[in-house]
């Protein structure tokens, strides 16, 4: 189960932006556009990571330690969400690790000291062995029935929204001024 936060970030009267991606589309293509938007995005919502990393409780470490940005275009599912929009090119999410990603990683125990792998192999109704989602994420923030929650993603995200609109803003800046620069190099060739 992947939880997310979402924080919609509208940037209003940009119309020199849309037309400079759209420039951007024609000359490099979809591709390009998109990563600048997910380069943006991810960098930004480094201190939501580093914020929910703080706040999550902590036992062993793992958990903290299987955290992780991602961004993506948004999929099916996300588009069913009212906070998703058909212009929408990028989705950044605080999450945990994929089970295939948690089974070549390790963490550093709290408790111990020892160095550990991710105990991501478990039997399913059937008794075969898959590779599990780590699961914790979404017992602390919502707790369980002998658990209280502790919520961290949510305040994370909440924490961190101004900081992440500014440095979507701060970081497309600097990403199109590059772009404008190479621009102006190709028209004096």
């Amino acid at each position: 189960m992947e939880m997310a936060t979402i924080v919609k970030i509208e940037v209003e009267g940009f119309e020199e932006t849309k037309a400079l991606f759209n420039q951007i589309k024609e000359d490099y293509g979809q591709k390009d556009a998109q990563n600048i938007m997910r380069n943006a995005v991810r960098k930004s919502m480094q201190p939501v990571l580093r914020l929910a990393k703080s706040l999550v409780r902590k036992d062993t470490g793992a958990l903290a330690s299987s955290l992780q940005i991602e961004t993506r275009r948004p999929s099916r599912k996300d588009k069913n969400s009212k906070y998703i929009s058909d212009g929408d090119v990028v989705v950044g999410l605080v999450t945990t690790a994929s089970g295939k990603k948690l089974q070549k990683k390790s963490f550093k125990n709290i408790k111990t000291g020892d160095k550990q792998s991710y105990n991501v192999i478990i039997k399913d109704v059937k008794g075969k062995e898959v590779i599990s989602n780590d699961q914790r994420a979404a017992a602390n923030e919502f707790g369980t029935a002998s658990v209280a929650s502790k919520e961290f993603l949510r305040p994370a995200l909440e924490g961190s929204s101004t900081i992440v609109a500014n440095s979507i803003g701060e970081s497309l800046k600097f990403s199109l001024e590059k772009y404008k620069a190479k621009q102006a190099k190709r028209v004096k060739l």
